[in-house]
């Protein structure tokens, strides 16, 4: 119970500090000198890959340290 309490806090996490970024990206690249808007689409890219992450980590990475815990 307490893992999945953790991916909760994880999800929206993640989820509050991609949409701060998306925001961020999305006024700094509409002006600003041009490594402003380098910097703005490198983070509006990883707020975006930021959900892949949660996937990954949500059926891939802890049904797998599932499987390993359950076999010991």
């Amino acid at each position: 119970m307490q893992l999945r309490s953790n991916t909760q806090s994880l999800t929206v996490g993640l989820l509050l500090i991609g949409g701060a970024m998306i925001l961020f990206g999305v006024s700094a690249m509409s002006s600003g000198p041009w490594p402003h808007r380098l910097v703005a689409a490198a983070f509006v890219a990883v707020a975006l890959a930021a959900p892949v992450a949660l996937w990954l980590h949500r059926f891939v990475v802890v049904p797998d340290r599932i499987r390993t815990e359950s076999r010991n």
